[in-house]
């Protein structure tokens, strides 16, 4: 029993010290809204944060549009190569693959409802999702993507007991 306790603990260790390398771990982001940068200047599109694996998973899915200048972000952990897919996403999107310092690896506009997988070019930390028309006049001078700060009108928690605060 001991033995096992210890393994158990041990392996909490390895996982929760894994999650917080950079930090602020990616869970910890929540559901806010961020503005997009590229290349360092801000854009007016502003991108929901997909931090947990069930916020992923419905990315964008089992939505009727997508309003203008308003994407996602998929924030992942560590740096690996990911692949998309648009089951149940009922307009097209453009894909921008960025790895963790960044630069943007490539991108791709994904048809509607497929389940074609569209995989990033090698390893990335995050994926950014975008209305095709929004992303084109972008593309040519993108090399960067970061996330810049909180979106005017985003909601964040406040105390208990008390409305959210408004940005």
């Amino acid at each position: 029993m001991g033995r096992r306790l210890a393994i158990v603990l041990v392996a909490c260790a390895v996982l929760f010290g894994a999650c917080g390398q950079s930090g602020k771990s990616v869970e910890s982001l929540g559901s806010q809204r961020r503005q997009l940068l590229i290349n360092d200047q801000p854009t007016p599109l502003c991108l929901t944060l997909a931090a947990t694996l069930a916020q992923q998973n419905e990315g964008l899915s089992d939505r009727d549009v997508l309003p203008p200048n308003e994407g996602m972000a998929f924030l992942f952990q560590n740096s690996y190569a990911h692949q998309f897919w648009m089951k149940n996403t009922h307009f097209p999107l453009a894909i921008l693959w960025v790895s963790g310092d960044g630069r943007i690896r490539g991108s791709n506009v994904m048809a509607a409802d497929t389940t074609t997988l569209y995989p990033s070019p090698g390893p990335i930390t995050t994926a950014i999702e975008l209305n095709p028309r929004e992303w084109a006049p972008l593309a040519a001078s993108a090399h960067t993507a970061t996330l810049g700060p909180v979106c005017p009108g985003t909601l964040t928690a406040g105390r208990p007991g008390t409305k959210p605060a408004q940005f």
